[in-house]
């Protein structure tokens, strides 16, 4: 579980992100979003890794409107996600 020790911001600003967006998914009529570049990666998650580095690892944010956020990366990232990111459902 993420503390605020290991963040860019306290969690409840990503919360917060979260939120917004989600204001703004209900408007468009959208179920969810699917971040696939590290900026809105890391801006809505928290979690950073070099492997954006690679252009062929794939590393997803599924940001639905109604249930909780979920991170798919690699295997390996799993761990880093768990210290970095406020989204507990790595996959």
């Amino acid at each position: 579980m993420l503390t605020d020790t290991f963040s860019d911001f306290p969690v409840q600003e990503y919360k917060d992100r979260l939120s917004r967006l989600r204001q703004q998914m209900a408007t468009q009529n959208l179920d969810a979003v699917l971040l696939t570049t590290d900026t809105n990666h890391r801006y809505f998650s928290g979690h950073w890794t070099h492997r954006w580095l690679h252009k062929f690892t794939s590393l997803f944010a599924i940001l639905p409107l109604e249930h909780d956020p979920v991170l798919i990366v690699p295997p390996l990232e799993t761990g880093l996600c768990e210290l970095d990111s406020w989204i507990t459902d790595v996959r």
